[in-house]
């Protein structure tokens, strides 16, 4: 009777973490495109500050871009938490 218990467990566990490794290789692919995107946000805005122009725009998206980027992080870190909980296949 155990080893049906356990069977049934990695069989339903299984498919969990490899969900789960999915959702970090998104998370990570998701945190690396906003980074590259917070990049070019940081020029746009030294661009502006440079050239005079006005920047309020520039700066506030780059302030959202960031704010994304730590919650893209704590989503990465929960991903990662899940993992370690769930048994190796």
């Amino acid at each position: 009777m155990s080893e049906c218990i356990t069977q049934l467990y990695l069989a339903h566990c299984q498919p969990l973490r490899a969900q789960e490794k999915k959702h970090l290789a998104q998370a990570n692919r998701h945190s690396a495109e906003l980074m590259v995107q917070i990049v070019r946000q940081r020029v746009i805005v030294k661009y502006a500050l440079d050239a005079g122009q006005r920047s309020e725009t520039a700066e506030s998206l780059l302030h959202t871009l960031e704010k994304s980027l730590g919650l893209f992080e704590k989503h990465r870190e929960l991903v990662l938490d899940q993992l370690k909980r769930r048994p190796s296949e």
